[in-house]
């Protein structure tokens, strides 16, 4: 059976010990050192933003993690960002 101590990566944000939220912890650590970008969705509240958090600070990616509601800007100003990240 799979525990917090047989990941490798630093989740003490993300609490919770049912078989959805390994899984989630798992899908992190198999893309924390990908060149992949991710998108991470699902409804407010449900915790995408400290997901993203694990993911970048699990990474060898460099700089401060920025976090953008796309909800409260424009449709085209989002889609512009999207294409310098």
């Amino acid at each position: 059976m799979l525990t917090r101590d047989s990941l490798r990566g630093d989740y003490r944000e993300i609490i919770g010990k049912s078989p959805q939220i390994f899984k989630v912890l798992q899908q992190i650590e198999n893309l924390a050192n990908t060149p992949l970008r991710v998108l991470i969705s699902g409804k407010t509240g449900t915790g995408k933003e400290m997901v993203a958090r694990a993911l970048h600070e699990n990474s060898d990616r460099s700089g401060p993690m920025v976090s953008i509601n796309c909800a409260a800007i424009s449709e085209q100003l989002c889609s512009d960002i999207g294409e310098f990240i």
